[in-house]
């Protein structure tokens, strides 16, 4: 009797399969090992792979068909000692997804619902960027453009508007820890934005076209 196929086992596709054996884009050992570590959270063991492996911090396992990186991982799981782990080793940020343009492959979307799960992470929000209010004002902003698509509001608009309403409670609970519009200008410009601020009103104004623009009625 023939012994079974072990890509019969795995449900794996062929361009699956391909990826983690002898083609160019495969794993290698450490890698394997580097973003597992980093899917459950090990930052003790992760950042001994990153000292002393030879690996490609960058690499990307197939998951459902598309390729997710070990930020994106550490994102998703709102892991902030790893994705701080991650971001000082030099690692790629997250790309922008793309826009939904006409009639696209359910994969396009799946793809483009990945990485916004990783960029409207909290952890990764407030590592990944200068100004983390204003960075997550731009997200809410990109969520609703993808929410006004017509192929999004029919197939997927439900998990884009959880997604949106998780980014903008981010925000107003940012901008609720601060007790003065001082202190909201050192949050969104940092250091500098002390000596930048004109006046509270013109601070106040930013956010508030921001808040509109996004919907957000509770920082307006």
């Amino acid at each position: 009797m023939a012994e079974p196929d072990v890509r019969d086992i795995c449900q794996m596709t062929t361009k699956e399969w391909s990826y983690f054996t002898d083609g160019k884009n495969g794993l290698t050992h450490d890698e394997a090992e580097f973003l597992l570590t980093v899917e459950i959270g090990d930052v003790v063991k992760t950042k001994e792979l990153l000292k002393n492996g030879l690996l490609d911090i960058n690499c990307a396992v197939m998951r459902k068909m598309l390729p997710v990186t070990a930020i994106q991982l550490a994102a998703e799981s709102n892991n902030f000692q790893m994705v701080r782990l991650l971001l000082d080793s030099g690692v790629k940020r997250i790309p922008k997804p793309s826009t939904c343009n006409g009639e696209e492959h359910i994969l396009d979307d799946d793809l483009r619902y990945s990485l916004f799960c990783g960029l409207t992470s909290p952890a990764y929000l407030t590592l990944a960027n200068r100004d983390p209010v204003m960075a997550s004002m731009d997200l809410a902003n990109d969520l609703q453009e993808v929410t006004n698509a017509r192929e999004i509001r029919m197939t997927s608009l439900a998990r884009y508007t959880e997604l949106k309403n998780k980014v903008q409670q981010y925000t107003t609970d940012w901008l609720e820890c601060c007790e003065s519009s001082r202190e909201v200008s050192t949050l969104m410009r940092g250091s500098s934005g002390v000596k930048e601020m004109r006046s509270e009103y013109l601070l106040k104004g930013k956010v508030v076209t921001k808040a509109i623009a996004t919907d957000n009625k509770e920082l307006a």
